[in-house]
């Protein structure tokens, strides 16, 4: 635990937010007393493990540690590089190099060696974690990395209330862990996993099979990576107010799952998060959201609002979407204020749209951060009911009443 302390940088030690620092840390060290340590903070640091000792800060409620997910000298995708700075490490431990080039170089060679040159954020929790009674907050574990009894013993911390967890490359078995001790986790009100990064694709279709039972009391939810057939268990997050789906490849029963939690107020389609041409939303579903984000879903070509949907609607933004077919309903969002047209976003029948906006009566912003002409695509397409549509000529019969409607007014 000392050699732990004692190797972090100045700014890191601050970032633990605890002013009697060095008083803790001989307490801590030499068994004195019960160190009084509650928050720990090194984010993106080089420390791919965390230490044993670190179960005997007793009083710690959060504890955020995680590291770097990108290698500037030694990139396994950059061979040459690689080989190029492992060649120079002779000359790294010279004079002729500077401290702050040398450190860095052999830090993030340790991370890389250490973790097997793993790219994600988490770190290797160790076992003992559970002792940890007071924690509320952990973030960022790596399963892959991470033992299975220790990944046992996070069912035993009661409190948590906030748990971020990264599954690339983890055994089957302690996927199954995990999902065991989630779902004894009572507390738990925010749970990210990550599987998949940026628009590379991993897989959740492993909490299917594993019957994940996301805890009741949850409030946010963050998943990323392959899902496609949304667990029915996921009905019952009825205290649910966020969630945030990238490269998830969902399609509509997955939407239709979660336009049934009565308190859901922001849903977020990110990267492929829905695979379906258009995204309907109905009577009666998703009674309290209030924003809707979503960003390229290269699948999708149309939005669609019924009659008496999404009746606390204030809030939609899109970005980097063809939406071929247009965004049709706008009159029927009740509480509508801002709809914003995002980077690359671009939109069939512009114009009905904007004599829509125009004509509600809540007068909402209608937001374009490029030129019209780069947004605007003509005339809608409408969709087939292979396409998405439920009916081609009710799809007619929706895009030209609207536009008809629109001009009246």
């Amino acid at each position: 635990m000392k050699n732990f302390f004692k190797g972090m940088s100045t700014a890191t030690k601050k970032a633990l937010k605890l002013s009697d620092y060095d008083r803790t840390l001989r307490k801590a060290y030499y068994k004195k007393s019960k160190p009084n340590l509650q928050v720990l903070d090194i984010r993106g640091c080089e420390i791919c493990t965390l230490p044993t000792d670190i179960s005997k800060l007793l009083m710690l409620r959060i504890l955020r540690c995680s590291k770097r997910e990108w290698y500037f000298y030694f990139d396994p995708d950059e061979p040459i590089k690689c080989l190029k700075h492992t060649l120079r490490m002779p000359l790294m431990l010279t004079p002729l190099v500077g401290s702050t080039a040398r450190n860095n170089t052999i830090a993030e060679l340790h991370r890389a060696y250490s973790s097997h040159w793993s790219e994600t954020q988490g770190v290797r929790v160790p076992t003992g974690i559970s002792k940890l009674k007071e924690l509320q907050v952990l973030e960022v574990v790596d399963l892959k990395l991470t033992k299975s009894k220790a990944i046992e013993e996070l069912g035993e911390l009661h409190r948590l209330q906030k748990l971020w967890v990264t599954t690339k490359g983890a055994q089957d078995k302690k996927r199954k862990t995990l999902c065991e001790a989630i779902e004894k986790l009572s507390s738990l009100q925010s749970l990210c996993v990550y599987e998949g990064y940026y628009l590379e694709i991993g897989t959740l279709e492993w909490l299917g099979p594993c019957n994940f039972s996301p805890p009741p009391l949850l409030r946010k939810l963050e998943l990323y990576g392959r899902i496609r057939v949304m667990p029915d268990s996921f009905r019952n997050l009825k205290q649910l107010r966020k969630i945030f789906l990238r490269l998830s490849e969902l399609d509509g029963r997955a939407i239709e799952i979660l336009g049934t939690l009565p308190n859901l107020m922001l849903l977020n389609l990110d990267g492929r998060a829905y695979v379906g041409n258009e995204l309907a939303f109905k009577k009666h579903e998703f009674p309290n959201l209030k924003e809707l984000h979503i960003s390229m879903l290269s699948e999708l070509r149309g939005i669609r609002f019924e009659k008496d949907a999404l009746p606390h609607m204030e809030r939609m933004e899109i970005e980097y979407c063809q939406l071929r077919s247009g965004i049709v309903g706008i009159k029927h969002l009740q509480k509508i204020k801002e709809i914003s047209l995002g980077d690359s976003c671009k939109v069939a029948g512009l114009d009905l749209l904007e004599e829509e906006v125009k004509a509600h009566p809540n007068k909402p912003a209608l937001q374009l951060h490029e030129d019209r002409s780069k947004i605007n695509l003509g005339s809608p397409v409408v969709l087939t009911e292979d396409q998405g549509s439920s009916d081609e000529g009710k799809a007619k019969e929706s895009v030209h009443d609207d536009a008809g409607e629109s001009s009246g007014k």
